[in-house]
């Protein structure tokens, strides 16, 4: 059978100085949730983020909408050397059959991320939802929403 898998890749919410969600970023996080909602109701979701408070806190209303626990994948955290944490989760993600995972990383890690997978550099702000499909051998790009504030399709 041919495989037919989905990474959402979603760069964490606007922040407040304590490292956790400023009032934009839990209502960005409310709103990816509704997302999340509207698409993918009733499936349950691999949700993996990186260790830091706002991308955990991004993750929470799809958590809650779905029953799904975040697991914390350090390849997801900023800093460091994203070249080498990208290919290291892409690996692990290619050889896992979830048909959904969703991330939450920052905005050193996504760009280099998508550069990989799909070849596209795309810098994405916070609170932005990039969609990648694989069907089968062929990996696309299929959504990239900067901007939740409008109600997407």
């Amino acid at each position: 059978t041919m495989v037919h898998k989905t990474l959402i890749a979603i760069r964490h919410g606007d922040r407040n100085p304590g490292g956790g969600l400023s009032p934009k970023g839990l209502t960005q996080a409310k709103r990816l949730g509704e997302r999340f909602e509207s698409l993918y109701e009733g499936q349950r979701p691999v949700l993996l983020s990186s260790p830091q408070r706002r991308c955990l806190e991004t993750l929470e209303p799809i958590s809650r909408l779905s029953g799904c626990e975040v697991v914390i994948n350090a390849s997801l955290d900023e800093g460091g050397e994203p070249r080498k944490k990208t290919r290291i989760f892409l690996q692990d993600w290619k050889s896992q059959s979830a048909p959904l995972t969703i991330i939450c990383s920052h905005g050193d890690v996504i760009p280099v991320l998508l550069e990989q997978i799909v070849g596209v550099r795309a810098d994405l702000s916070k609170g932005a939802w990039a969609q990648i499909e694989q069907l089968g051998e062929e990996v696309k790009l299929t959504w990239l929403l900067q901007s939740l504030e409008m109600r997407a399709p």
